[in-house]
Protein backbone atom coordinates (compact mmCIF):
# COMPACT_ATOMS: atom_id res chain seq x y z
CA UNK A 1 0.00 0.00 0.00
CA UNK A 2 1.29 3.33 -0.93
CA UNK A 3 1.42 6.26 1.55
CA UNK A 4 -1.14 8.46 0.49
CA UNK A 5 -3.19 4.69 0.23
CA UNK A 6 -2.00 4.27 4.07
CA UNK A 7 -3.24 7.52 5.64
CA UNK A 8 -6.13 7.52 4.38
CA UNK A 9 -6.50 4.11 5.19
CA UNK A 10 -5.61 5.33 9.06
CA UNK A 11 -7.82 8.76 8.55
CA UNK A 12 -10.85 6.83 8.08
CA UNK A 13 -10.20 4.41 10.79
CA UNK A 14 -9.33 7.05 13.19
CA UNK A 15 -12.90 8.48 12.05
CA UNK A 16 -14.55 5.54 12.55
CA UNK A 17 -13.31 4.65 15.98
CA UNK A 18 -14.31 8.41 17.10
CA UNK A 19 -17.51 8.02 15.66
CA UNK A 20 -17.86 4.96 17.91
CA UNK A 21 -17.11 7.01 20.68
CA UNK A 22 -19.62 9.68 20.40
CA UNK A 23 -21.98 6.80 19.81
CA UNK A 24 -20.72 5.33 23.47
CA UNK A 25 -20.77 8.55 24.69
CA UNK A 26 -24.50 8.01 24.47
CA UNK A 27 -24.75 4.78 25.65
CA UNK A 28 -24.67 2.56 22.74
CA UNK A 29 -23.99 -0.67 23.75
CA UNK A 30 -23.26 -2.06 20.41
CA UNK A 31 -20.80 0.33 19.88
CA UNK A 32 -19.42 -0.72 22.73
CA UNK A 33 -19.18 -3.78 21.54
CA UNK A 34 -17.28 -3.07 18.76
CA UNK A 35 -14.89 -1.13 20.21
CA UNK A 36 -14.16 -3.96 22.85
CA UNK A 37 -13.30 -6.23 19.49
CA UNK A 38 -11.35 -3.71 18.09
CA UNK A 39 -9.38 -3.19 20.97
CA UNK A 40 -9.28 -6.56 22.92
CA UNK A 41 -6.19 -8.81 21.31
CA UNK A 42 -3.71 -4.86 20.52
CA UNK A 43 -4.49 -4.09 24.34
CA UNK A 44 -3.65 -7.73 25.65
CA UNK A 45 -0.90 -7.80 24.02
CA UNK A 46 -0.08 -4.74 25.14
CA UNK A 47 -0.66 -5.05 28.71
CA UNK A 48 0.40 -8.60 29.16
CA UNK A 49 4.26 -8.11 29.32
CA UNK A 50 3.83 -5.71 31.51
CA UNK A 51 2.93 -8.69 34.61
CA UNK A 52 5.99 -10.81 33.26
CA UNK A 53 7.00 -10.80 36.81
CA UNK A 54 3.62 -10.86 38.92
CA UNK A 55 1.87 -14.09 38.40
CA UNK A 56 -1.12 -13.17 40.12
CA UNK A 57 -1.88 -10.91 37.81
CA UNK A 58 -4.78 -10.98 35.36
CA UNK A 59 -4.45 -8.82 31.90
CA UNK A 60 -8.21 -9.63 31.07
CA UNK A 61 -9.26 -7.50 34.27
CA UNK A 62 -7.12 -4.91 33.06
CA UNK A 63 -8.78 -5.13 29.87
CA UNK A 64 -12.30 -5.01 31.02
CA UNK A 65 -10.92 -2.05 33.51
CA UNK A 66 -9.58 -0.10 30.95
CA UNK A 67 -12.85 -0.78 28.77
CA UNK A 68 -14.96 0.26 31.52
CA UNK A 69 -13.18 3.87 32.05
CA UNK A 70 -13.91 4.57 28.25
CA UNK A 71 -17.68 3.19 28.60
CA UNK A 72 -18.02 5.54 31.66
CA UNK A 73 -16.16 8.57 30.31
CA UNK A 74 -16.32 8.78 26.61
CA UNK A 75 -18.54 11.73 26.92
CA UNK A 76 -15.31 13.35 28.10
CA UNK A 77 -13.24 12.72 25.27
CA UNK A 78 -12.03 15.77 23.90
CA UNK A 79 -10.24 14.96 20.40
CA UNK A 80 -7.36 16.27 21.14
CA UNK A 81 -5.62 12.74 20.31
CA UNK A 82 -6.54 9.85 18.56
CA UNK A 83 -9.19 6.98 20.11
CA UNK A 84 -6.19 4.45 20.13
CA UNK A 85 -3.81 7.08 22.06
CA UNK A 86 -6.69 7.56 24.22
CA UNK A 87 -7.34 4.06 24.87
CA UNK A 88 -3.96 2.76 25.30
CA UNK A 89 -3.21 5.70 28.01
CA UNK A 90 -5.90 4.59 30.06
CA UNK A 91 -4.64 1.35 29.79
CA UNK A 92 -0.94 1.86 30.79
CA UNK A 93 -1.87 3.60 33.85
CA UNK A 94 -4.16 0.44 34.82
CA UNK A 95 -1.48 -1.86 34.43
CA UNK A 96 1.10 0.19 35.95
CA UNK A 97 -0.96 0.85 39.34
CA UNK A 98 -2.30 -2.42 39.38
CA UNK A 99 1.52 -3.66 38.98
CA UNK A 100 2.61 -1.48 41.55
CA UNK A 101 -0.18 -3.34 44.24
CA UNK A 102 0.99 -6.85 43.26
CA UNK A 103 4.73 -6.01 43.48
CA UNK A 104 4.00 -4.17 46.87
CA UNK A 105 3.07 -7.96 48.19
CA UNK A 106 6.81 -8.69 48.12
CA UNK A 107 6.54 -11.05 44.62
CA UNK A 108 9.70 -12.74 44.54
CA UNK A 109 12.29 -12.53 41.13
CA UNK A 110 10.57 -14.14 38.63
CA UNK A 111 11.91 -17.25 36.59
CA UNK A 112 13.36 -15.10 33.49
CA UNK A 113 15.17 -12.79 35.85
CA UNK A 114 16.80 -15.60 38.32
CA UNK A 115 17.65 -17.77 34.70
CA UNK A 116 21.15 -17.40 33.46
CA UNK A 117 22.03 -16.17 29.51
CA UNK A 118 23.38 -19.47 29.20
CA UNK A 119 19.83 -21.24 30.05
CA UNK A 120 18.12 -18.94 27.72
CA UNK A 121 20.18 -20.37 25.03
CA UNK A 122 18.83 -23.94 25.00
CA UNK A 123 14.98 -22.46 24.93
CA UNK A 124 15.96 -19.97 21.83
CA UNK A 125 17.25 -22.49 19.29
CA UNK A 126 13.91 -23.69 19.31
CA UNK A 127 12.10 -20.25 18.39
CA UNK A 128 12.36 -17.86 15.41
CA UNK A 129 13.76 -14.54 15.74
CA UNK A 130 9.96 -12.85 16.55
CA UNK A 131 10.16 -14.75 19.94
CA UNK A 132 13.81 -13.97 20.84
CA UNK A 133 13.33 -10.20 20.36
CA UNK A 134 9.98 -10.20 22.57
CA UNK A 135 11.99 -12.47 25.35
CA UNK A 136 14.22 -9.41 25.08
CA UNK A 137 11.84 -7.13 25.49
CA UNK A 138 10.36 -8.27 28.17
CA UNK A 139 13.07 -7.82 29.94
CA UNK A 140 12.96 -4.03 29.75
CA UNK A 141 11.38 -2.03 32.40
CA UNK A 142 7.24 -1.61 31.76
CA UNK A 143 8.15 2.23 30.96
CA UNK A 144 10.73 1.17 28.56
CA UNK A 145 8.59 -1.69 26.99
CA UNK A 146 5.97 0.77 26.11
CA UNK A 147 7.53 2.81 24.38
CA UNK A 148 8.94 0.03 22.32
CA UNK A 149 5.92 -1.82 21.73
CA UNK A 150 3.91 1.28 20.82
CA UNK A 151 6.65 2.15 18.18
CA UNK A 152 6.97 -1.85 16.77
CA UNK A 153 3.23 -2.84 17.29
CA UNK A 154 1.25 0.07 17.17
CA UNK A 155 3.00 2.09 14.92
CA UNK A 156 2.37 5.20 16.92
CA UNK A 157 4.65 8.43 16.59
CA UNK A 158 6.94 9.63 19.74
CA UNK A 159 4.43 12.60 19.98
CA UNK A 160 1.54 9.51 20.25
CA UNK A 161 3.21 7.78 22.62
CA UNK A 162 4.21 11.15 24.90
CA UNK A 163 0.21 11.21 24.77
CA UNK A 164 -0.34 8.25 25.58
CA UNK A 165 2.24 8.13 28.36
CA UNK A 166 1.84 11.08 29.55
CA UNK A 167 5.05 12.17 29.81
CA UNK A 168 7.57 14.95 27.77
CA UNK A 169 8.74 13.95 23.84
CA UNK A 170 11.96 14.21 24.99
CA UNK A 171 11.47 11.71 27.66
CA UNK A 172 9.87 9.10 25.37
CA UNK A 173 13.39 9.93 23.22
CA UNK A 174 15.40 8.91 26.19
CA UNK A 175 13.65 6.20 26.69
CA UNK A 176 13.55 4.41 23.15
CA UNK A 177 17.11 4.91 23.42
CA UNK A 178 18.24 3.45 26.45
CA UNK A 179 15.77 0.28 25.33
CA UNK A 180 17.33 0.15 21.99
CA UNK A 181 21.02 0.43 23.91
CA UNK A 182 19.88 -2.31 26.55
CA UNK A 183 18.41 -4.67 23.45
CA UNK A 184 21.60 -4.23 21.38
CA UNK A 185 23.61 -5.71 24.85
CA UNK A 186 20.74 -8.28 25.64
CA UNK A 187 20.42 -10.06 22.78
CA UNK A 188 23.75 -11.42 22.09
CA UNK A 189 23.71 -12.82 25.78
CA UNK A 190 20.75 -14.17 25.29
CA UNK A 191 21.53 -15.68 22.03
CA UNK A 192 25.03 -16.72 22.64
CA UNK A 193 26.41 -18.85 19.80
CA UNK A 194 23.27 -18.08 17.66
CA UNK A 195 24.05 -14.76 17.56
CA UNK A 196 26.77 -14.70 14.61
CA UNK A 197 25.36 -14.17 11.47
CA UNK A 198 22.93 -11.26 13.11
CA UNK A 199 23.99 -7.96 12.53
CA UNK A 200 22.27 -6.74 16.25
CA UNK A 201 22.17 -3.04 14.88
CA UNK A 202 20.55 -3.48 11.54
CA UNK A 203 18.03 -5.75 12.84
CA UNK A 204 16.78 -3.01 15.66
CA UNK A 205 16.74 -0.30 12.59
CA UNK A 206 14.44 -2.05 10.90
CA UNK A 207 11.93 -1.92 13.49
CA UNK A 208 12.49 0.96 15.78
CA UNK A 209 13.39 4.01 14.29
Amino acid sequence: MKKGQSDSASAATDNAELQLIQRIARKDKEAFETLYQLYHQRLARFITPIFRDCSAASPEEIINDTMFVVWRRSVDFRQDSKVSTWIFGIAYRTALSERKKLIAKAAPLSDLEAEQPSEFCKELQRINFQNWLTLAINQLSPEHQAVVRLTYWEGFSYIEIAQTLACPVNTVKTRMHYAKSKLKSLLPQLLGEEAEGFDISEVLAGIIN
